[in-house]
């Protein structure tokens, strides 16, 4: 009787856990997934390129170091998400919901040139159109923050 009740334990536990995970992922959205995937291209080309070039010494320090400035940049777009919500939700403007997109583009598009850097500087060769469309990119997101600090 005993084990059965462990058994019920360990499984309600568990299906609180799928419950809490199937929560918090159907919360992030598909730019917030994109922005993650693309810090971690970032970070792990970054390490890469320690690797490969003797101009960058790769230690423990700067691995932390980067890590850390990552979950800085999380916060950032979880902050651009509560002030969306602030001006949806508490004062009614819904003009504002564009906060949240052009923050995270805007970092999506600066990871992915540090990834090119990276990729540039361990000699593997990049498209000048995917460059220019990148920059393109990171323009777009920066004139929609703009835009809204205009108004």
């Amino acid at each position: 009787m005993f084990n059965e009740f462990l058994i019920d334990k360990e499984e309600t536990g568990v299906t609180a856990l799928i419950a809490l995970l199937t929560y918090i992922t159907q919360a992030i959205d598909v730019l917030l997934w994109i922005f993650l995937l693309v810090a971690t291209l970032d970070y792990l080309t970054g390490m890469m390129r320690a690797r490969v070039s003797k101009e960058y010494c790769w230690d423990i320090d700067t691995a932390v170091a980067g890590i850390l400035k990552k979950f800085g940049i999380i916060i950032i777009v979880v902050m651009a998400v509560l002030l969306d919500y602030i001006f949806i939700a508490i004062i009614g403007i819904s003009d504002y919901t564009i906060i949240y997109i052009a923050i995270t583009s805007w970092y999506i598009a600066a990871e992915m040139m540090s990834v090119l850097d990276n990729l540039d500087e361990m000699g593997v060769i990049i498209s000048p159109t995917f460059m220019a469309v990148l920059e393109k990119f990171k323009q777009i997101a920066k004139n929609m923050g703009n835009s809204i600090i205009d108004e």
